[in-house]
């Protein structure tokens, strides 16, 4: 019988938790610069998996979060809400799972995430609506050439400007003519 504890996200110092030597999944500089941006955006919104033996899931976040601490950058919690300690990343507490379940989670964790596929419709209307706020679009993850291709534009979206429209109104893309509802 497994022991019942509370489940709770604890906060540990980043630099103690081990990597996984196997971990199969390579984090490019852009990747990482990537997560850094979405840090700095809305905090440290998911956790990193962990058990006595290192990291599970979340070594991309916990790199990134490392680069920062040495930075000097004061890294923030889910919503902005509160300041981190120094040093210390949001935890899950994995601990119980055999060596062939880890290993397979390991895999599995982001293996299953590529698998998935995109409403691009929805995309499209998120881009654009997003776009028409004069949000940067290079925080959602799509590159330069995958957002064009999405927006339906021939000039990557960083050069594309909106003029908003208010609320309620339709507001139409000067590139792409397309038609949305911010």
């Amino acid at each position: 019988m497994v022991e019942q504890q509370p489940y709770a996200v604890q906060l540990k110092q980043a630099a103690t938790l081990k990597p996984y030597d196997r971990n199969a999944r390579v984090h490019s500089r852009e990747q990482l610069d990537q997560l850094k941006a979405l840090i700095r955006l809305v905090g440290f919104t998911n956790p990193v998996l962990a058990d006595e033996r290192g990291i599970i899931a979340g070594h991309g976040r916990t790199t990134a979060a490392l680069e920062m601490y040495a930075a000097g950058e004061v890294i923030h919690g889910p919503g902005k809400r509160y300041k981190l300690p120094p040093g210390s990343v949001p935890v899950i507490d994995a601990s119980g799972m055999t060596e062939e379940e880890r290993r397979a989670y390991i895999l599995a964790d982001n293996a299953v995430a590529i698998n998935a596929s995109w409403d691009e419709g929805v995309v499209r209307s998120e881009l654009h609506s997003l776009a028409a706020l004069d949000f940067n679009l290079s925080l959602t993850g799509f590159t330069p050439s995958g957002l064009a291709e999405l927006m339906n534009v021939e000039t990557p979206p960083a050069t594309v400007s909106f003029t908003p429209k208010p609320k309620g109104k339709t507001v139409t893309c000067p590139k792409c003519q397309a038609e949305f509802k911010p």
